[in-house]
């Protein structure tokens, strides 16, 4: 799909050296590098997913207390992207993620060989801290690269990198200790992040172009023109935000005029400014993602879809810990096989509620004359409260009642993660759409919000689900669906007015 859609002719830009005008073959092997990068950050948080009993016996905890592992390596992805970005857009795309991943490397060994527990779970936290470089930046680099015509297909495969990290963990996990004991896991993860730092010295070049005779706050940050002056590196990215979505809806890009490559004179790439001779402007940029708070079309529905998405990280935690169990009996293997209905769940998701919520839009824009606004798309996640709440009682009434596992993990886990990924997508781009002049910041603190909740979910959903699941998941399935239907009818009934009163800036 990307690699069809590059054949076209590249945006035009006068500097051989820009990020636009890498050749196709070093384009695609960058976005491989960053989706496999990006996998492997979120492979780690769920490394363990099926050696809890091996972790609490070698580290003398509980099992519930193994479980809690995944939480910490969760709430380390969530934070460190606060730090990256602003790093990202100071010293540069290829600078901060070779010092994220400098420190996600070396803290695989830490994990591998830590002698206690709590030194076990620090060393979870540091790996996922830096590997969280992966899960904010590519997505600059990409839109740094790539046209506007392309950049979809090549964000859309980055993010499906992300979504299938940690659900493929357990399938590799019970692979490998089927043949291993459970220290193979991190000697594993060892070798596979070995490969990314390979990957990341030799094949991600750095992209963030500053044009000459700009000031050290001022770049080119997507070549809509040739020349931009007077501006500060985060209002360059601010605007090529919305340089991005006006490009996306006329389907073109913009190049250099005749009169602009005469007065070309060519860039450099790399530090826009030194943090630490500026650390007031650095501060700023790193605290944009929590000013968005205030904005309630934004904070409302990250909220929300936080406590989905933590629900599906309480299903990862809790079919290892039971399956096993009788009338199941499940083997390792089998465990970790049960996680490709959540990978099939959320790619099927992913592309059908992209497509869907398009459309949808598309829709409501021909019959109200060509008019646009954001709260069009949050139509399409309405049909996802069925999903959802088919999804969430399916598995826990599977589990209650001990039913055949095909109810549990088809019936229940597969359309959860269907849901759960169309929502992803469908609310990203609403939060991005309220305000596209803040739309890094804005989906940092989507990811931000999602991670919290997530870090939470292994310290209670398990002990809450275990002495009754019925209960556990009807409670789920109403918190889930009540609110969130609540919240969409809001929304797309007061959304504009909300965001007038707010004085937030929007197309449509």
């Amino acid at each position: 799909m990307v690699s069809s859609a590059l054949q076209h002719v590249t945006p035009h830009h006068p500097d051989p050296r820009h990020p636009t005008n890498l050749s196709n073959t070093r384009k695609l092997l960058m976005l491989f590098t960053l989706s496999f990068v990006a996998w492997n950050a979120n492979y780690m948080a769920a490394a363990h997913l099926t050696a809890f009993p091996e972790i609490a016996h070698d580290y003398h905890v509980s099992i519930a207390a193994a479980a809690n592992t995944v939480g910490v390596g969760i709430l380390g992805l969530g934070t460190g992207a606060l730090l990256w970005n602003p790093i990202s857009q100071s010293i540069g795309r290829r600078t901060a993620m070779l010092l994220g991943w400098g420190l996600q490397f070396p803290c695989t060994f830490w994990i591998a060989f830590a002698k206690s527990y709590n030194s076990f779970c620090a060393g979870i936290f540091f790996c996922g801290f830096g590997g969280s470089v992966s899960q904010t930046v590519p997505a600059a680099i990409i839109a740094d690269t790539f046209s506007p015509r392309h950049r979809g297909a090549a964000i859309a495969l980055w993010s499906l990198f992300l979504l299938i990290g940690p659900l493929s963990a357990p399938i590799v996990g019970a692979a490998v200790m089927t043949a291993k004991e459970w220290k193979w896991l991190d000697y594993v993860l060892i070798m596979i992040s070995g490969l990314s730092a390979i990957l990341l010295v030799f094949l991600v070049p750095e992209t963030m172009y500053i044009e000459a005779g700009a000031s050290s706050g001022n770049r080119n940050v997507g070549a809509p023109t040739l020349t931009q002056g007077g501006s500060s590196i985060e209002e360059m990215d601010d605007a090529k935000d919305k340089a991005i979505s006006e490009e996306n809806e006329v389907g073109r890009v913009r190049t250099a005029t005749p009169d602009q490559e005469k007065n070309f004179a060519p860039g450099r790439l790399g530090m826009a400014y030194k943090p630490w001779e500026e650390p007031k402007r650095f501060l700023w940029s790193a605290a944009q993602p929590i000013l968005q708070m205030r904005y309630m079309t934004i904070t409302i529905p990250s909220i929300w879809y936080s406590v989905v998405f933590a629900w599906s990280v309480g299903m990862t935690v809790v079919m290892p810990r039971t399956l096993p169990q009788p009338p199941w009996h499940f083997t390792t293997i089998k465990v970790g096989l049960c996680y490709f209905a959540g990978i099939i769940g959320g790619v099927i998701g992913k592309f059908a509620g992209g497509f869907f919520a398009d459309g949808t839009v598309n829709y409501f824009v021909k019959r109200n004359g060509g008019g646009r606004t954001p709260e069009y798309r949050l139509w399409a996640a309405l049909p996802q409260l069925v999903m959802v709440a088919l999804g969430l009682l399916l598995f826990g009434l599977g589990f209650d009642h001990k039913k055949h596992w095909s109810m549990i993990v088809i019936g229940g886990m597969a359309p959860y993660y269907f849901a759960n990924s169309a929502l992803s997508g469908i609310l990203q781009t609403y939060i991005v759409e309220c305000h596209v002049e803040k739309a890094v910041h804005s989906v940092a603190l989507f990811n931000f919000l999602k991670c919290i909740f997530a870090f939470a979910a292994p310290f209670f959903i398990p002990e809450w689900a275990f002495p009754n699941f019925e209960k556990a998941y009807v409670t789920q399935a109403c918190v889930s669906t009540g609110s969130g239907l609540l919240i969409l009818l809001a929304l797309l009934f007061f959304g504009k007015k909300i965001r007038s009163a707010q004085n937030m800036p929007s197309f449509g």
